[in-house]
């Protein structure tokens, strides 16, 4: 496959600008090459009003990129240099054929870069300038672009500057997209953009962006412009183009685009409407998402219908009255006039009958006319819920401050996916003083913990985040008879969260949570950075400066001390309690017993007294080495370089070290405390701030960024956090607490380690030995999930014994050995667990074992539930059956079993099969689904679903004819899914109504649920998507879950509140 591009003809639309003559850009002269780090620049390709973009050769990969830098170099702004790394994150997220990717983001000698792939090509901007293209060239170019832009969507990326000039092609003439997340200048006649006014370009940008709402620019915004990229590519022009760009800003907000096929009458209808619904004014109109509208460009290449709707005439004009209030208005008296004249004329000519049945037909007219507002309105909400879905759950795996702002329309709806949200969103608490941040203690077992804000302590519950009491700083005397509150130096609380310490500046306050009774020491200490309890809490440490305090908090007195040699900036103890460690600004760490304050072992830092810092804020700054020396020595050494800013004691008894510089170390600590490095890497470039554990995963706050490390350290996930940064992590119940600037936010532990809606486990069996070469449809019998979603039963071909696991606990419950097992279900009652399987010997039908969910042991055998073909094979009988196999076992304990030549129903207990009395029962049965007090059974051959009932004795209550054969996927009381044969569509029917919604969708079905109560179906297909659907519009409301493994049994619990999934390989996805 080749790689993405970055064209070097051609390139004139590409943000190119006139290169001022003080822009410290670096030149290159003729065929002359200059190195740059590791790169060899070879030529320049283009560059724009903040950036510069070479064709260059990677040195040690030996390619070529093309490599992009900061205009201003050195000099770049703050500002600057934060949207650079906006654009390099947001593609360096993205890796999908239709994106130019990102190899390598950084920067070398004081020059911010990235590197991406490099073809020969030319841009979109320069094909379409020869004129419009082909219709069907158009289509299919613009199809590839939006589905290049769902899967960035899906990832939480906005592009927000789509135009033919940031779509590459290659020599093959296959689009990608480029220039994400640049914040662009309005642009002059010339269509170029200068940086640092208004995002995007104005004759392709959305209204809602040229009008400056930034807040409701959404992945919608760019539906609009890749519908004014085919309005380009169809019609050589961009919908709306002025003599100035303010000019072209009115008419995107105001103006009707004109009609494509008035530019250029060999466009098809269709297409218009297609290109026009993208460039409605409101979000709404247009198509819900990026992958609708490449849905719709297959339906119009590939002759089918579509499902928009031309504009009418009378919308149409209504739009144009709303635009042109005073020509309306003229418009409307000439009307009125001529009504009114044509009403006094025809007065006496008409009859009162005529009048009643005329008003009779206005009166329908206008019942149907709100009925189609009401149902438009109803679409347009669902489209724009579709949308805000889309943006969650394509951000809450990897921005949580974009998600939870996203979340919140979402959240406000009482969906079965909102409430799944619910507990993914974190919970967020701000101090009510809307003060930033500041002292923080460590966790007690009650699970609370205090945190400072201004001069108010607040004690705060982790579990609700809600405020449990709060205390204000006592009055300092200032000078001249005055006094002031301030802020505390430190807090701490006690493990068993009855004592509260905080340090001020004159006063050290102790407070008795219980009693809320407070008691204030005078102090002469300088200033105390980090406080902590001992685990019993009989002992107080302090942190002054390059000394350690132990106060006894019987009289709170100081009672030992320990010089470290340098400012202390971390500290913390062990599990046990008998072991203390310190870090320092020189980058040592220390390590000695509580105790006796003796000193263990220590690691001396590499650069010590060549960093100092500076508090509160925590900035650094170098001094004796420059940041380009001091990069290449920290690299290389197993100490830290710089100032340890983080400790954490493992349960393990390891110590984990995190510095200003993003360097983490672990080392093994023994019990006389001696030291050694055992593992170390770099997870950012800024200071790691908070280290914690919370049961199999390490929690590092570094920058940005929470980075999450398995127990390991070898598996490791990164979620952005705020842009202020995270200065501190805590592990809680259930979770982790972020302190962010202004706000705590507290993160559970099933939405950590993965970042997915769905907790995954891998059951403890061999399923996958046989399972991974076999069709998934060809399993999807020998797996089965509970009712309940609790436990998933399955037969494990490898080892050939059936097999039950409890999902809580991640753990075999049982296994019994079977042979010939061809289908597993749970009873409905989930107290059972029937098995099919072939008779034993010659001429015996097929059985059914009653196995308890208990103990795995046979209740009950059944025989001959289904024929048995026996054939001699060199002697031996073997056996085989025709068709697909059912079973199921009633909330009655009415055993049904659908197989090729009927379908056998017997009451456990009996000796005796029951027969039905409506027509039709004899039919080969193949599929079986209970609903409550019915069961719905499938005959395929005869296109026919019956609704059976079982009690007080079977009979075929109801019918349908689907006129296709079918299978039956899924059931609820008067619901049915249905899958034909041969095609990706999935068809839900009403048995009340007898309304029919199709799911349509091109990939093969495996298996499908339906949620007990709500419109909601999901079905899982071949190619290992999993999509959940509304059957009220009939259209896919997300994606839960892409996997390489397909999915082959899916069930809701019985209370709708859970959903369960098998994959092909035997792991079980769980949305709860």
């Amino acid at each position: 496959m080749n790689e993405p591009v970055i064209s070097n003809n051609d390139r004139a639309e590409l943000d190119t600008l006139p290169l001022e003559s003080n822009a410290p850009a670096i030149p290159i002269t003729g065929s002359a090459a200059r190195r740059f780090g590791d790169y060899e620049l070879l030529s320049e390709i283009a560059r724009g009003g903040m950036g510069v973009v070479y064709r260059a050769k990677q040195s040690k990969l030996n390619r070529i990129v093309a490599l992009k830098m900061i205009l201003s170099g050195r000099f770049a702004s703050p500002e600057d240099v934060k949207r650079f790394y906006t654009e390099a994150e947001a593609a360096a997220k993205l890796d999908h054929p239709g994106i130019v990717p990102v190899y390598e983001v950084g920067e070398h000698e004081g020059q911010h870069f990235f590197s991406m792939g490099f073809v020969d090509g030319k841009s979109l901007a320069a094909r379409v300038a020869d004129g419009p293209l082909p219709p069907q060239e158009a289509v299919e170019l613009v199809r590839r672009i939006a589905e290049a832009i769902a899967y960035a969507h899906e990832r939480g990326v906005i592009h927000r500057d789509l135009k033919p000039a940031n779509v590459l092609l290659d020599k093959q003439g296959v689009p990608r997209v480029s220039d994400f997340g640049l914040a662009k200048n309005i642009e002059n006649d010339s269509g170029l953009t200068r940086s640092g006014m208004v995002m995007g370009t104005p004759s392709f940008m959305p209204p809602e962006q040229a009008s400056g709402d930034l807040q409701t620019v959404g992945p919608l915004s760019d539906v609009y412009s890749v519908g004014a990229i085919l309005y380009c590519l169809l019609t050589g022009r961009p919908p709306f183009q002025a003599a100035t760009s303010v000019e072209t800003l009115l008419q995107v907000m105001a103006a009707e685009p004109v009609s494509p096929r008035q530019l250029n009458a060999q466009v098809p209808q269709d297409l218009e409407t297609i290109c026009l619904k993208c460039l409605e004014k409101d979000p709404r109109q247009r198509y819900p998402s990026a992958i609708a509208l490449s849905e719709e460009l297959v339906r119009f290449s590939k002759g089918e219908p579509i499902l928009a709707r031309p504009i009418s005439h009378s919308e149409r004009a209504w739009r144009l009255a709303k635009r042109n209030p005073l020509v309306a208005g003229l418009i409307a008296a000439v009307l009125v006039s001529l009504v009114v004249g044509i009403g006094v004329s025809g007065y006496f000519a008409k009859s009162n009958a005529g009048l009643a049945e005329q008003n009779k037909k206005k009166a329908d007219e206008y019942r149907q006319l709100a009925e189609q507002e009401e149902r438009a309105r109803k679409v347009a909400d669902f489209r724009s819920y579709q949308s805000q879905l889309g943006l969650v759950l394509g951000t809450v795996e990897s921005d949580l401050e974009l998600s939870r702002a996203a979340a919140l329309p979402v959240l406000a709806k009482k969906t079965w996916e909102a409430n799944i949200l619910k507990k993914k969103i974190p919970l967020a608490w701000s101090p009510p003083n809307g003060k930033q941040l500041g002292a923080l203690s460590d966790v007690s077992n009650r699970n609370t913990v205090a945190i400072a804000a201004g001069t108010t302590t607040y004690l705060v519950d982790c579990s609700s985040l809600k405020i449990l009491t709060s205390y204000a700083a006592p009055s300092t005397d200032l000078q001249e008879g005055t006094s002031l509150q301030l802020a505390p130096w430190s807090v701490a609380l006690s493990r068993d969260g009855r004592t509260l310490a905080c340090f001020y500046k004159d006063n050290l306050v102790v407070i008795n949570v219980d009693t809320s009774k407070q008691q204030a020491i005078p102090h002469t200490y300088e200033k105390i950075a980090i406080t902590k309890f001992t685990h019993e809490g009989d002992k107080l440490l302090l942190c002054e400066d390059s000394v350690i305090r132990v106060l006894e908090t019987t009289k709170w007195a100081c009672t030992q001390t320990l010089e470290i040699g340098d400012s202390i900036t971390a500290l913390a103890l062990s599990c046990d309690a008998t072991l203390l460690a310190t870090g320092d600004m020189s980058g040592r760490i220390v390590v000695a017993k509580v105790a006796s304050l003796e000193k263990l072992s220590y690691v001396a830092g590499e650069f010590r007294d060549r960093v100092i810092v500076q508090f509160p804020g925590c900035s650094y700054q170098l001094v004796g080495q420059d940041s380009a020396q001091f990069e290449t020595l920290a690299t290389g050494i197993d100490r830290h370089a710089t100032a340890v800013t983080s400790l954490h004691f493992g349960s393990d008894g390891d110590l984990l070290s995190g510095d200003y510089r993003g360097f983490v170390f672990r080392w093994g600590v023994t019990e006389s405390g001696e030291m050694k490095s055992q593992f170390k890497k770099r997870i950012a470039g800024d200071a790691v701030r908070g280290i914690t554990a919370q049961k199999a995963r390490v929690h590092f706050a570094c920058g940005r960024d929470l980075h999450i490390a398995s127990q390991s350290l070898t598996d490791w996930n990164r979620v952005a956090c705020d842009e202020w940064g995270v200065p501190a992590v805590l592990a809680v119940e259930d979770g982790v607490l972020l302190i962010m600037r202004g706000e705590a936010i507290r993160l559970q532990d099933d939405s950590l380690g993965n970042f997915s809606l769905a907790r995954r486990v891998s059951l403890p069996s061999r399923f996958k030995e046989y399972s991974e070469q076999q069709e998934p449809s060809s399993i999807s019998s020998m797996v089965d999930i509970s009712p309940a979603g609790s436990h998933v039963c399955m037969f494990d071909l490898a080892d050939k014994r059936v097999k039950l696991f409890d999902l809580s606990q991640n753990r075999m419950v049982w296994a019994r050995e079977l042979t010939n097992v061809l289908k597993l279900s749970f009873s409905d009652n989930g107290k059972s667990i029937v098995a099919l399987q072939f008779g034993s010997k010659e001429p015996a039908g097929g059985q059914a074992l009653i196995l308890d969910v208990t103990t795995g042991e046979t209740t009950q055998r059944v025989e001959d539930v289904f024929p048995v073909r026996w054939h001699s094979i060199d002697g031996k009988p073997y056996a085989a059956t025709s068709g697909r196999l059912d079973v199921l076992l009633s909330q009655n304990d009415m055993l049904m079993v659908a197989h090729f030549e009927g379908l056998h129903i017997q009451a456990l207990g009996s000796s005796t099969p029951l027969k039905l009395t409506a027509e039709g029962s004899s039919g080969p049965y193949e599929d079986l689904m209970s609903a409550k007090d019915t069961v719905f059974a499938n005959t395929s051959i005869s296109s026919t679903i019956l609704e059976l009932q079982t009690v007080p004795v079977p009979k075929a209550l109801n019918s349908f004819t689907s006129g296709k054969q079918a299978k039956l996927l899924a059931a609820r009381p008067g619901v049915t899914v249905i899958n034909p044969f041969g095609t990706g569509d999935v068809i839900v029917r009403d048995w009340k109504t007898g309304q029919e919604i199709s799911l349509a969708s091109a990939e093969k079905v495996i298996c499908a649920a339906v949620h007990p109560e709500s419109s909601r179906v999901v079905v899982a297909y071949h190619n290992g998507t999993f999509v959940l659907w509304d059957t009220d519009f009939g259209e896919p409301l997300c994606t839960l879950l892409r996997t390489t493994q397909p999915i082959i049994a899916v069930s809701f619990s019985a209370d709708g509140t859970s959903l369960n999934a098998v994959d092909r390989l035997g792991a079980v996805y769980t949305w709860k």
